[in-house]
């Protein structure tokens, strides 16, 4: 399953980029996000790994992250996975004339068994749903800054 999105935040690229990619600051603008734990440096650069929780208790959840690549104000390229599915999320960074920021996302998502992904069109709504959120808050905290 494939999703792709894009957004403008009026704010520079470097900033946008960097304010991005720091883990201190995925709580702000990631739905449900409680901890960034680092299994394999810390600055999610170029081959780090990283544990994502969401949620608390009975509802937490444990993502695995693996920076594919990270050029710093063009590409963050992760590897995310999960139990039953993974993903490959590639996020774009233009800068535009007025000195504001689009973001691309491509998401590339896969489950595990195979034949869930019988059932990955039911589920295509919610995943866009949920990560057109996360850069709607992206810009309003940055914009709001």
């Amino acid at each position: 399953m494939e999703i792709n999105l894009d957004i403008t935040i009026n704010r520079p690229v470097a900033e946008v980029f960097d304010y991005f990619v720091a883990p201190k600051n995925l709580k702000n603008w990631v739905y449900d996000f409680n901890r960034f734990l680092p299994v394999k440096g810390k600055n999610r650069r170029k081959g780090d790994k990283a544990k994502h929780i969401f949620g608390k208790g009975k509802n937490k959840l444990e993502v695995v992250e693996e920076v594919l690549e990270n050029k710093r104000h063009e590409v963050f390229e992760v590897f995310m996975s999960v139990k039953n599915m993974h993903s490959l999320n590639t996020y774009t960074f233009e800068s535009l004339e007025d000195n504001s920021t689009r973001i691309m996302l491509h998401l590339d998502i896969k489950m595990k068994p195979a034949i869930l992904n019988l059932v990955s069109p039911i589920m295509k709504g919610s995943f866009k749903s949920q990560q057109s959120r996360d850069l709607r808050k992206l810009k309003e905290v940055l914009e709001n800054k």
